[in-house]
């Protein structure tokens, strides 16, 4: 279980819930274009199921942790006092 500190709670500006639902629709097309090419029968047996797109929340933590390394990426780890050290998970 994540610890607290690992926990945000945010709301998101006006105009963001287009963007988020662009981009939910963007990863569903992306995952029928996936189970069209592999066969639907072998992508639902291996996937639990026909394709659905991510969660808002699920959607917006990708994002964020993807931005966040990013811009941690950035970073120069050699400068003092500075230390850089990226876990997956």
């Amino acid at each position: 279980m994540a610890s607290k500190d690992n926990q945000i709670s945010i709301r998101l500006d006006d105009g963001i819930d287009k963007l988020v639902e662009l981009l939910q629709d963007d990863a569903i097309k992306g995952k029928l274009e996936i189970r069209e090419r592999v066969g639907a029968e072998f992508y639902d047996k291996t996937h639990g199921g026909s394709p659905t797109p991510p969660t808002r929340p699920e959607l917006c933590k990708r994002i964020l942790q993807e931005a966040i390394r990013n811009k941690a990426a950035l970073l120069k780890p050699s400068s003092p006092g500075r230390s850089l050290s990226v876990v997956d998970g």
